[in-house]
C-alpha cells in the first residue's frame, strides 16, 4: 500500500483515541545554544568515509558515554544529537553512522549504559536533560561543527527529551521527533523548527500533534508533522516487529530534507 501522510481532524481534548484522518500540516521555524566540557577519549574506529570515536563526557552526575560518528572531511558541518528510545536500544549507533554518511557530525549519548541494569524509564527526567545540555555544550564547541546548525532527533523515549531540550536551549537549530510524547507546557519557549513523524496506530502521540500545532501556531512558531498509514509506534526500527519499510524510508527522506533545508 502506498505510504502517504495524514493529518488528524480530531482535537485531542475531544477524542484522544480516535483513529487518525489524513494529510499534513504546515511549516517550520528555527534557531541554536551553548554549554561546556572536557571529554576523555576512549576508542576510535573508521570506515572509508566516516570516523567513529567514543568517550566519557563529563556531565552533572559523573560521566556519560558518548559515540561520535562524523565525515572524515567534516568542516563546519551541521550536527545532530540522537536521543534513543527505550526500546530497540542497541540500534541508535547505526543512526549516528547514517547521519554521518549524509555529512552530519552525529552524536549519540548512551543512556542505556547510564541506566545500567534498569530500564531507561528509571532515569530521572531532569537528570537526562542535564546530560543532554552537556552533550549540546560539547557539540557546539567542536571545531568541525557549525554551532548555529546543531539539531536534535528524538525517538520515542527520546522524543519528549528532544522537545524539552528545545524549550531549555533556544539556540537548537531544528528538532525531529519520532513517536515521542509532547510536553504539556513550554512549547512557547521553543525557537527551533519542528518535524514530527508518527505511526497511524500511535494514537495518543499522533493526536497530541494537533494540540502541539495549536500551541506552536499561537506562539507564531512553525510545526510540521506526518502520520504514516498502517504504521505502529517504532515503525522505523529495522528488524523489529513494528518495522514498516515504506513508512520508514519516507520518514528518513523527509527528515534529511528537513534538516538540510536552509
Amino acid at each position: 500500500m502506498k505510504c502517504d501522510y495524514f493529518i488528524s481532524r480530531f482535537c485531542i481534548r475531544q477524542l484522544m483515541f480516535a483513529l487518525i484522518v489524513s494529510s499534513l500540516v504546515i511549516a517550520l521555524g528555527l534557531t541554536a545554544t551553548r554549554l561546556d566540557a572536557s571529554p576523555q577519549p576512549q576508542t576510535a574506529s573508521s570506515s572509508k568515509d566516516i570516523t567513529e570515536r567514543s568517550f566519557e563526557l563529563p556531565a552533572v552526575n559523573g560521566t556519560l558515554s558518548v559515540l561520535v560518528a562524523e565525515p572524515k572531511q567534516a568542516t563546519k558541518s551541521q550536527a545532530v544529537i540522537v536521543v534513543q528510545d527505550d526500546m530497540n536500544v542497541d540500534r541508535f549507533d547505526d543512526y549516528a553512522r547514517k547521519f554521518a554518511s549524509e555529512g552530519f557530525v552525529a552524536v549519540v549519548p548512551d543512556f542505556k549504559k547510564r541506566a545500567a541494569a534498569k530500564p531507561l524509564s528509571g532515569l530521572a527526567p531532569l537528570g537526562t536533560l542535564a546530560d543532554l545540555r552537556a552533550v549540546c555544550e560539547y557539540v557546539m564547541k567542536q571545531p568541525n561543527v557549525n554551532p548555529n546548525r546543531v539539531s536534535i532527533v528524538g525517538f520515542g523515549w527520546g522524543g519528549w527529551r528532544a522537545w524539552m531540550v528545545g524549550e531549555q536551549i533556544p539556540d537548537i537549530y531544528k528538532i525531529v521527533i519520532f513517536d515521542g510524547v509532547t510536553p504539556t507546557e513550554g512549547l512557547d519557549r521553543i525557537h527551533a523548527s519542528v518535524l514530527a513523524n508518527y505511526g497511524r496506530f500511535d494514537f495518543r502521540n499522533a493526536e497530541n500533534a494537533i494540540w502541539a500545532k495549536e500551541q506552536m501556531d499561537a506562539g507564531g512558531k512553525m510545526f510540521l508533522y506526518f502520520v504514516y498509514p498502517d504504521a505502529n509506534p517504532g515503525f522505523v526500527y529495522q528488524g523489529s516487529s513494528s518495522y514498516n519499510d515504506t513508512a520508514a524510508q519516507l520518514a528518513w527522506k523527509r527528515t534529511l530534507e528537513f534538516l538540510m533545508a536552509p
